[in-house]
């Protein structure tokens, strides 16, 4: 019966010990109430982005694979996401670069090269760069494009 009443015992005193530490651990966790930790959060908050901007390269681009053996095409529309509103009007200006860059870049490629597990996201990589080059040297914009998108992407 002694040994019981010390078993009890010690049982009651490590559930308080653990409900005690994890109401320590709650309230630790809580942020501060008082207009002391309202203008804390507000300066160390990051400034949130500004929405997404989605423009498109248009026309749609066509371009000869290469390769031995039969005539193959690629037919890419891409959309390139910006949150800097003035890339807009520089992507227009520079259309016939960037188009044409592109398209050196894309007829360089073979159907091997489209048919590797990460082909098409190495092809979203290299297209970004390249446009994000044209506009850092036409406008002094670096990294003005954060990810580039297929919205077509036809092999033939």
């Amino acid at each position: 019966m002694k040994n019981i009443v010390i078993i009890a015992a010690a049982q009651t005193v490590l559930i308080l010990a653990s409900v005690a530490g994890t109401w320590f651990m709650f309230l630790s966790t809580m942020p501060a109430t008082g207009t002391d930790s309202v203008t804390e959060e507000s300066a160390v908050a990051p400034k949130s982005k500004k929405p997404p901007l989605y423009l498109s390269i248009d026309p749609s681009l066509v371009v000869n694979l290469q390769g031995s053996g039969k005539m193959r095409f690629l037919q890419v529309q891409l959309e390139v996401m910006t949150r800097d509103e003035s890339v807009a009007e520089l992507l227009e200006t520079h259309n016939t670069r960037i188009r044409n860059d592109l398209i050196f870049q894309l007829g360089s490629l073979t159907v091997d090269d489209l048919r590797q597990p990460d082909g098409k996201s190495t092809i979203q990589t290299n297209a970004k760069m390249a446009i994000n080059k044209v506009l850092n040297e036409e406008a002094a914009k670096m990294d003005a494009i954060e990810a580039v998108y297929f919205t077509k992407f036809v092999i033939q």
